[in-house]
């Protein structure tokens, strides 16, 4: 079908716009083109000129696709190292070699040309990490939809550009909402294999401040995310007790500052405090344990501070100092031995 027969220019005959009607023989069959002329026949003669074309099939209706070359694992924002190449096959197992349109889709519709018997992609990426698979599909009729997916294959994350601030910290001590920070790349993916130090300081209307900031101020990424929610400042596998990171000082326009090595930092929102934490009692946390005659305890007492509004760990004056235990047993006295006297740290 089409325009069949074309004049020469210049002795050449361009054909535009020839296609194949219905095979009466069924799909899979090999055709060749005969091409004709009457140039320098007599009249009533048949064609004197003639020539064929090289052998084709004919492919069936299309049947399946196949994802011939897998996409392989990649770097987030980079183009995938081993790009996909799709197929057409019709229900005899005979392969397409000319298809209008294969298509996948990466959160757009991408359009890829099929030609000598592939769709082959060239410049696909992906910016989010993650497991991900390629979903191609292929409109062969108004009515027909093939669908094939890919393996899955693996994008991680790039170079880390800075931090991010997933929870801003609420006021308390410690922090009623604890901050969580992580490392993340130019696309805000977390760089889970990030193994530098984070480390926190306080800033008042963004400007470093000298008001103490309790607990652990520096901590380990895990996966590339530093939840001071787990920061213990006083260590104490007896009680278990979590003290995360905290703020004492009233006032308004606190913020929290967080560096890491060679990468941009970053600033927790503002807050208020509305009260300084001022300590209204001292429990003992740690009891002493295994006392001998003229030998240190085996293990030590550790005594807290507890703020009079919250019950929590609270403020001591840095001039106070807890001290003077007095060994008493049935109204037995002994003497102590040993600095006696502590100043207050964090709590």
């Amino acid at each position: 079908r089409g325009t069949t027969t074309v004049s020469t220019v210049a002795g050449v005959a361009n054909f535009t716009d020839l296609r194949l009607g219905p095979s009466p023989d069924g799909p899979g069959q090999r055709l060749e083109l005969v091409f004709t002329s009457d140039v320098g026949c007599t009249s009533g003669a048949a064609a004197c000129l003639g020539v064929s074309s090289a052998g084709f099939d004919i492919a069936g209706a299309v049947s399946y696709m196949l994802v011939d070359t897998q996409p392989g694992d990649a770097i987030a924002g980079e183009l995938i190292p081993v790009q996909p190449v799709v197929r057409i096959y019709d229900a005899s197992r005979r392969l397409y070699t000319y298809f209008v349109l294969a298509r996948d889709r990466i959160n757009v519709s991408r359009i890829q040309e099929y030609r000598d018997a592939k769709a082959e992609y060239t410049d696909l990426r992906i910016d989010a990490q993650g497991s991900w698979v390629l979903r191609f599909h292929l409109l062969a009729t108004t009515m027909e939809r093939f669908t094939v997916d890919s393996l899955p294959f693996t994008v991680t994350a790039t170079t880390p550009v800075g931090l991010r601030v997933v929870l801003s910290p609420a006021p308390a001590l410690p922090f009623g909402v604890p901050p969580v920070v992580r490392v993340v790349d130019r696309f805000n993916n977390t760089v889970t294999t990030w193994d530098r130090p984070i480390n926190a300081s306080l800033l008042r209307d963004k400007t470093p401040s000298n008001a103490p900031l309790y607990g652990n101020i520096s901590l380990l990424p895990s996966q590339g995310v530093a939840s001071f929610a787990s920061a213990d400042p006083v260590p104490n596998s007896t009680t278990g007790r979590v003290i995360g990171l905290g703020l004492t000082e009233a006032g308004t326009g606190w913020s929290v500052h967080f560096t890491t090595d060679d990468i941009a930092p970053v600033t927790s929102n503002e807050l208020s405090m509305d009260a300084a934490y001022d300590v209204a009692s001292l429990i003992v946390d740690v009891a002493p344990r295994g006392a001998f005659d003229r030998r240190e305890f085996l293990i030590q007492p550790q005594v807290q501070a507890v703020a009079a509004r919250t019950g929590r760990v609270g403020r001591s004056q840095p001039q106070q100092r807890i001290g003077r235990p007095v060994c008493d047993a049935s109204s037995r006295r002994s003497s102590l031995h040993g600095p006696i006297d502590r100043r207050v740290g964090p709590g």
